[in-house]
């Protein structure tokens, strides 16, 4: 679209930074941006890829779970076992308390963006009827895991999750994450975006719910 193109962008901003659909597969509008003008700077485009679980022409949840790896599955019911449970929550602070938890156990401090998805984004969303926050408990009613979702009509979206690193071997990532493709199956959404798969463990766990790989591009 002409009206949306490079060059009328750059009339606005003096920087730009998108992350386009998959969908989008045509990128030459931004890789020809001053092809012929070398004095001039060029766009970086960086390939990446995110997981799409694609529900589509499932029949039921149950044939969606079984499509998932089986140590995903043996997770679910072991944490459903050991008296796991999750339910709806608008509390944030929960969310972000295990977030902030899963960066210390790595060692890695979260950004200001990382902080902006969990805080503000999450917020505004749950507001603005676009959000879902999921939280396992154990059966003492601890918060041990929790999964946040945006939503449109056709997709559910996997913003931010987090687990408190004591509990990562109950299963219970497997669970709340379940549990969210279960909601999203039953509202009537076609797919899931797992919102990237760019890092070997995160990307690992996203595709073992059966997501397949979908190309899009960073731009800036």
């Amino acid at each position: 679209d002409q009206n949306l193109g490079p060059r009328v962008l750059e009339k606005y901003y003096d920087h730009i930074a998108l992350s386009l659909h998959y969908t989008i597969k045509d990128i030459r509008a931004f890789q020809w941006f001053n092809y012929h003008e070398v004095e001039k700077k060029r766009i970086k485009i960086i390939p990446r890829y995110t997981g799409i679980l694609n529900m589509e022409n499932s029949s039921s949840f149950d044939s969606i779970f079984k499509q998932s790896r089986k140590v995903r599955r043996q997770e679910y019911h072991k944490s459903i076992k050991n008296g796991f449970n999750v339910r709806l929550s608008k509390d944030i602070g929960v969310l972000d308390d295990l977030h902030e938890s899963t960066f210390l156990r790595q060692g890695v401090k979260r950004t200001d963006v990382e902080k902006l998805l969990v805080r503000k984004v999450s917020e505004i969303a749950i507001d603005e009827g676009f959000g879902r926050l999921l939280i396992c408990s154990n059966n003492h009613g601890e918060p041990v895991s929790a999964s946040m979702f945006l939503l449109d009509d056709v997709r559910g979206y996997y913003l931010v999750g987090a687990t408190n690193p004591k509990f990562r071997n109950d299963g219970v990532g497997s669970l709340v994450m379940f549990e969210q493709i279960k909601m999203c199956y039953e509202d009537g959404l076609t797919a899931v975006d797992f919102i990237g798969i760019n890092s070997p463990q995160r990307g690992d766990f996203k595709t073992s719910f059966n997501a397949q790989s979908e190309l899009y591009f960073d731009i800036e």
